[in-house]
């Protein structure tokens, strides 16, 4: 039948139901020999943001789709503006067609939660990591400063790299944690003060600093912060916002590191070192010194780092120059000297919470103490910057090459930044095959449905509409290819109750409209509204619920 110059409802007729939807038209749907070019229907190569809105009954949901160098940023809004969360979405182009990789119940495309795509393992280069600074978060997870003030996390267990989004532009001097509320870390800057990240957060909370450069940082029981700025020692306690210089005059100037323990959530030992080479214990009850020892270390010019441990033989160690190393044995209240050779520069050290191995980095690699004589073990020619020892029993150590770990007390050292990442993603969804017609299907993808085995989700061309009419007054596309995804029986027909989609392709534009379907009920559509010039700013940022 051929209608010219004259409105119709066009029936569109679905496996799983009919729907109508409103068209005009001048001619029938070219003949099924007629074929088309999927790069024609899909998304350009970096296309201008799009916004799109997704109704599911009474609920909208605004998504903004931004593309770059094959990566498709897909945020999140309700309709107030407020911003939801984000997925990021890659397309592979193969063979003249897009798959769009990473679909999930968060995405666009939408996959609900039962049905996933399967996932694969591919690889990608480790970053390579400066350690200048590292945090135990718990065995499982490390936060490693780089150099440059990088932040990343770091999974022991697989040797896995993450690098953290960051809000400051100064290098990171040191990392700890907030006693106060579980999983805040705490990153000191070397000019712009503290800033603080909550595990369920995703932005950076600024807490202001005295100004200067922090050197050190440590947090008690209590949750009073303690801070070496330019050699100035302040404390921020729990009840306060202010910064107050340490309560004891003698040891809250001339600082270079401090160190603490604490054994419970009132009491605390605090230990500092000092340019003119003293040390000294302080005994604090819920954050205030209540008993003090010192140690002055005739011929030493400065003690350069300080450690402590609960677990050492070692309540604390230090090293200094002119090159010694100092333990105290567990708050004895007295530091024995070790000497160390006089021709290196120690710029670090470390003691094992297990053990009595101590590791002292220097400018030419690395030394162990494990009370024989000090000696060489290691990471020869290389610059240390910074020691640490993880929750999983390891030494870690970073230089100016990279970052080491040694399981063996610190007498072998492994690289562990700078190697291949093993990665999992979840495969995706083949939108369109390179050349097809009416009528032509595909392989769309594999699926899990709650087994381990994948089934194959089958794409197939539905219509090609000369011009459509989008229900509701939504737009009006000319040129329009409908396809169909869906776990398929035998005959080609969606399996019943399957969730499946049919997505409308609009030349030049890709996908105009998706309607999501199950048991021949609409469940949710999609439409695009209009290319953006800019991206609109949030109203504000709640907290990031982990997709």
């Amino acid at each position: 039948m051929v209608m010219k110059g004259k409105a119709f409802w066009l029936l569109a007729v679905c496996a799983l139901g009919v729907l109508l939807i409103p068209a005009c038209t001048d001619s029938v749907s070219p003949p099924a020999e007629v074929t088309y070019s999927a790069g024609n229907y899909l998304w350009g190569t970096t296309p201008p943001p799009i916004r799109y809105y997704r109704e599911t009954g009474e609920r909208t949901e605004i998504h903004i789709l931004e593309f770059e160098n094959g990566a498709v940023l897909d945020t999140r809004y309700d309709t107030l503006g407020s911003r939801l969360g984000s997925t990021t979405l890659h397309r592979q182009h193969t063979n003249g067609t897009d798959i769009l990789l990473g679909c999930n119940a968060y995405s666009l495309p939408y996959v609900p939660e039962h049905l996933r795509f399967q996932p694969y393992l591919y690889t990608v280069p480790g970053p390579e990591v400066a350690a200048r600074s590292w945090m135990n978060m718990d065995r499982d997870l490390i936060f490693i400063g780089g150099k440059n003030g990088t932040l990343y996390r770091f999974r022991p267990a697989s040797d896995e790299w993450e690098a953290i989004e960051i809000a400051w532009s100064s290098p990171v001097t040191a990392l700890n944690r907030d006693l106060r509320a579980s999983g805040q870390l705490l990153v000191a800057t070397e000019s712009e003060g503290l800033f603080r990240l909550g595990i369920y957060d995703s932005t950076w909370t600024h807490i202001a600093t005295p100004a200067g450069s922090i050197s050190d940082i440590e947090c008690d029981g209590n949750g009073a912060l303690f801070v070496v700025i330019d050699g100035h020692l302040y404390v921020r306690h729990p009840e306060r916002a202010s910064w107050d210089p340490f309560p004891l005059p003698s040891l809250a100037e001339n600082v270079t590191h401090i160190a603490i323990i604490n054994y419970d959530f009132t009491h605390s030992m605090l230990f500092v070192g000092r340019h003119d080479g003293a040390l000294a214990q302080i005994h604090l009850q819920s954050s205030w010194p209540t008993q003090l020892t010192t140690s002055d270390n005739p011929g030493t010019e400065s003690i350069v780092q300080i450690r402590a441990s609960l677990g050492s033989p070692y309540s604390a160690v230090a090293v200094a120059m002119p090159p010694v190393l100092y333990v105290t044995p567990e708050n004895s209240g007295f530091w024995a000297s070790v000497p160390l050779p006089s021709t290196i520069r120690p710029t670090a050290v470390c003691q094992s919470d297990i053990s009595g191995d101590v590791i002292v980095g220097t400018e030419d690699g690395v030394y162990r103490f494990d009370g024989s004589p000090v000696r060489r073990s290691g990471l020869e020619g290389q610059h240390v910057y910074s020691l640490h020892f993880g929750k999983d029993n390891a030494f870690y150590c970073g230089t100016g090459i990279g970052t080491y770990r040694s399981v063996d007390g610190g007498i072998n050292w492994t690289r562990i930044d700078a190697t291949p990442q093993i990665r999992q993603q979840q495969s995706g969804m083949t939108l369109l095959p390179a050349s097809f017609a009416v009528g032509s299907s595909w392989t769309a993808g594999q699926v899990l449905t709650g087994g381990s085995v994948g089934v194959e989700l089958h794409g197939r061309v539905l219509e090609h509409f000369d011009r459509l009419l989008l229900p509701g007054d939504r737009g009006t596309y000319n040129d329009v290819i409908a396809a169909r995804y869906a776990l398929e029986d035998a005959t080609g027909s969606p399996q019943p109750g399957s969730y499946y989609w049919t997505i409308y392709f609009a030349r030049d534009r890709g996908p105009v409209f998706i309607e999501e379907v199950i048991d021949n009920n609409i469940v949710a559509r999609v439409w695009q509204v209009e290319t953006l010039s800019t991206i609109p700013t949030a109203t504000h940022y709640p907290r990031r619920t982990p997709h």
